[in-house]
């Protein structure tokens, strides 16, 4: 698909049978606040009390592999920082961005480490 979607229906339309897409609105139908689809690349906005829970249901999905997480500070926007997972499945060959986005007031998200836990060494 070489078309951009630029918002969260239109990536619902245009991406109907993507894997994590399925999963997240089966499982947590409001999790998804807005999503695109540029360059190949799929960013879902999750809600950030539901991060923990959509990372899950993502594993549960295929989604095997945390390749990175990484903060931005949008200051003085608000919501001001936005945190972004990288997660893969290489059985399905995608890969799937999430953000979630905090406040200034509460910039706390609970820790996804408990669905995807350090490689051992």
């Amino acid at each position: 698909m070489g078309e951009a979607l630029l918002n969260k229906q239109a990536v619902f339309d245009g991406l109907a049978q993507n894997v994590a897409i399925q999963a997240l609105r089966a499982a947590h139908p409001d999790a998804i606040t807005n999503a695109k689809f540029d360059r190949g690349e799929l960013t879902l906005v999750i809600a950030a009390d539901q991060i923990r829970a959509a990372c899950h249901t993502l594993q549960t999905a295929g989604y095997n592999f945390l390749e990175d997480v990484t903060c931005v500070d949008w200051y003085p926007a608000e919501p001001r920082f936005q945190v972004t997972y990288h997660i893969v499945s290489h059985k399905l060959k995608e890969r799937v961005r999430l953000h979630a986005m905090l406040s200034s007031i509460d910039p706390s998200i609970d820790s996804i480490t408990p669905v995807w836990p350090r490689a051992r060494r």
